[in-house]
């Protein structure tokens, strides 16, 4: 072919003879050395060729060789190359006239893509394919990058009861790093690809790759609290015939099974259980899907003279309380109360109401026969006072209140000899953490029972304490003052006051 692209080349090829000379020119110039029968041209231009023999010389007819030019192929972004999904950039070819274009991904053409510039949107090598005429170029690859949108996939129920988890896997990628938040806020520690949710929020995940970010959109975390499990004596829970009522705490929604020594008694599933024969009985009470179990309470039924003393209710009560104290019972007995070890005038029957503090005990008789109690404490604390308009009063005032300060302290040392715990940040806007001691690693129950200062309870679960630490929020409807919170074991307490400041 006489039309080529700068770089090709064509052969002209004359007719040969013996003796001739041969002269080869291009636009009637003669070509320096051009001489022999053949001649290759690779410019474009009118080539002819003179042959000369015995002093005789003819010239060809020209033909003329056209050289045309390869087009240039470059890809100029209109902007950055690596984005999130559901980004873009524009591609631009290099232009001239006559160009045609074809764009490639990944070493495939893209139906349609025929204009000098292309958009692109998913992660590929691009090129571009110029043809000009008979020539082509292709392009140098642009190689396009994209961070998935940050997205979380949560590994089981995202509504679950106090205790119970759910892990939420965020979407995994090479060079990926993770920050993952609550109500926005970075969670110390948090930077694997998954996190383990115990406690109700609004999880996110910050996805982070070769400086791009994505954030995830949030998912709701809700922890339902375990309903509140208690067991109330309504008389001696030591006897030597009948039965004692066993009351459990009521509440809308709640559902009752009474047990005995740890095996369901069949068709008990009131609130209220009459115990007649020795054990150790709890009750367990279902709320929704979640479920509590009360500490037990033991009932002695026997023969022989028992002095003991079952509290009606708690020990440990704002002035103005009281608790109803049951001694053991059989006919023939004779009572007499003690408090402090001084005898009560006129406190000779089965039960005693106390409503001061004091060491309290009983001595039971019969036949000659008599036996006195352990001793039992119980404590009043000055808090009544708090309430202001029948609602916990400002925070100033509840501070202020010496009253109220010295029975928290009161709470709070009387515990000292416990378990330590730590309660931050105090005060608090709504959040705050409860921190076990080191001599807490080996417990793995525990109770926790949070307090207004007239002893209603406005937050209860149980609880692991994983990694030591439970995060609690205070509701908003609750309002700013000071609260008790304590921490229970089998047999330990700790308690502290904290204070919210609404």
């Amino acid at each position: 072919p006489t039309n080529f692209c700068v770089g090709g080349s064509v052969t002209l090829n004359a007719n040969t003879g013996t003796g001739n000379t041969y002269q080869w020119k291009k636009d009637n110039i003669a070509i320096s050395g051009a001489t022999n029968s053949s001649y290759t041209a690779s410019e474009s231009g009118s080539y002819s060729v003179t042959i000369t023999i015995a002093g005789l010389s003819n010239t060809s007819l020209a033909i003329l060789i056209t050289e045309s030019p390869i087009p240039t192929a470059i890809i100029t972004p209109a902007g950055s190359t690596s984005f999130i999904t559901g980004g873009s950039v524009v591609l631009n070819a290099s232009t001239g006239t006559g160009y045609m274009y074809q764009w490639k991904k990944d070493n495939i053409a893209i139906i349609g893509a025929t204009n000098a510039s292309y958009t692109a949107s998913a992660a590929g090598s691009y090129q571009v394919q110029i043809d000009h005429g008979l020539c082509n170029a292709l392009s140098v690859a642009v190689v396009i990058t994209i961070l998935p949108t940050a997205t979380i996939t949560p590994a089981g129920a995202t509504t679950f009861c106090t205790g119970g988890n759910v892990t939420l896997n965020a979407n995994t990628g090479v060079g990926n790093t993770y920050q993952w938040k609550k109500y926005n806020i970075a969670i110390i520690g948090a930077t694997n690809s998954s996190y383990t949710a115990t406690a109700t929020g609004n999880y996110s995940v910050v996805v982070t790759n070769g400086g791009l970010i994505s954030t995830s959109s949030s998912i709701a975390i809700s922890v339902m609290p375990l309903p509140l499990a208690t067991i109330t004596p309504l008389g001696a829970t030591t006897m030597c015939s009948g039965s004692v009522g066993l009351q459990a705490n009521v509440g809308a929604g709640l559902n009752y099974q009474w047990l005995k020594n740890n095996n369901p008694i069949a068709g008990a599933t009131n609130a209220l259980y009459s115990a007649s024969s020795s054990g150790s009985y709890q009750v367990k009470i279902t709320q929704g899907s979640c479920i509590a179990m009360s500490a037990a309470t033991i009932v002695k039924v026997q023969s022989s003279l028992f002095a003991s003393i079952t509290p009606g209710g708690p020990t440990t009560f704002c002035s103005g309380g009281k608790v109803v104290l049951y001694a053991s019972t059989c006919s023939g007995y004779n009572y007499q109360w003690k408090k402090d070890g001084v005898n009560i005038a006129g406190a000779v029957s089965s039960t005693y109401i106390a409503s001061v503090s004091g060491k309290y005990q009983v001595r039971i008789a019969k036949n000659g026969v008599k036996d006195w109690s352990a001793l039992l404490m119980v404590t009043v604390n000055k808090c009544k006072d708090v309430l202001k308009n029948e609602s916990i009063g400002s925070i100033t005032d509840s501070v202020n209140d010496p009253s109220i300060v010295s029975s928290i302290e009161n709470f709070e040392k009387a515990a000292e000899n416990n378990f330590e715990i730590t309660v931050f940040p105090n005060p608090t806007n709504g959040n705050y953490i409860i921190e076990l001691g080191a001599e807490n690693s080996e417990e793995s129950d525990f109770e926790i029972v949070v307090t207004n200062t007239i002893g209603q309870t406005i937050y209860h679960k149980h609880s692991i304490f994983s990694g030591k630490k439970e995060e609690i929020r205070f509701s908003e409807n609750d309002p700013g003052g000071i609260y008790i919170v304590n921490v229970k074991t089998k047999n330990k307490i700790a308690t502290k006051k904290i204070i919210f400041n609404k």
